[in-house]
């Protein structure tokens, strides 16, 4: 794990944010290897540790158990903190919040957002294939996040389908979502598809509030002509969608599902 502190050198974001790059165990060992990189949002809450709320997501414990099955592709995993401007960071173009929120100064909001993103896509990506071995192409590069962060994950997936090949959605749903479709937002039309996985929870009441966003999400991926996978063991699909009895809105719950979404995205065939 390395961790350095960010400061944009083009866009007008207040103060520095964390960046984590978890390198795969075996990054020494296959010394003239290229890897995937998989991007998260939220990233100081996404580690194997206790000290973390509801001890993090695991993600790279995870990563790293099935790329010794040779399940996956050993994959770098790039963790980009919030700010305390997170909600504006993370659903600042949105037009509306879940359960009727709304943003003082919209058009600040907008702004701030495109900014944030900019600067992940044009300073943080190019930084990191620059300093580590992270493969320079979009068949490598893959988004994910959970809640607000779900909702960033689609709009990258929506306004940079030319950089990423896959997009992980936990228990997004609801206004971030419903815009996107409103938006006509993955009409890709066969030129860089994303394969998408999606999932939520409902076992709260914010699971449940977001879930229908989850579920109009899979209908219009369908509608697209997008074909559904019934499993995560084959690539025998463009998305996968599961809803999760029970489970509530938290990095306990997202991390019992990274696994799946894991295999769905880096999956090696045999």
């Amino acid at each position: 794990m390395e961790r350095f502190s960010y400061t944009s050198s083009t866009y007008n974001l207040p103060g520095t944010r964390d960046v984590y790059v978890y390198l795969p165990a075996v990054y020494d060992v296959l010394s003239d290897e290229q890897f995937p990189v998989l991007y998260m949002f939220d990233g100081q809450n996404i580690w194997d540790k206790k000290s973390l709320p509801w001890e993090g997501w695991k993600v790279e414990t995870s990563m790293e158990r099935l790329a010794a099955k040779k399940k996956i592709r050993p994959c770098i995993i790039v963790g980009i903190s919030n700010s305390v401007n997170r909600t504006m960071e993370y659903a600042g173009w949105c037009d509306s919040l879940p359960l009727g929120g709304s943003f003082e100064n919209p058009s600040l909001a907008k702004e701030y957002a495109r900014q944030h993103r900019l600067m992940i896509v044009e300073e943080i990506i190019p930084l990191v294939e620059s300093r580590w071995r992270a493969l320079p192409d979009r068949s490598a590069r893959v988004v994910a996040g959970s809640s607000f962060g779900a909702f960033l994950a689609a709009r990258f997936a929506q306004l940079h389908s030319d950089i990423f090949c896959g997009a992980g959605l936990f228990s997004g749903g609801s206004t971030g979502f419903e815009q996107i479709i409103a938006e006509n937002g993955f009409d890709f039309d066969g030129n860089h598809p994303v394969r998408f996985y999606i999932d939520c929870g409902t076992g709260d009441y914010l699971e449940r509030a977001l879930l229908p966003g989850c579920q109009a999400l899979k209908e219009y991926l369908l509608e697209k002509g997008y074909k559904q996978a019934k499993s995560v063991k084959k690539k025998s699909g463009d998305f996968f969608y599961q809803e999760c009895e029970g489970d509530p809105h938290n990095e306990k719950a997202w991390s019992s599902r990274v696994p799946a979404f894991l295999e769905w995205i880096f999956r090696v065939e045999k």
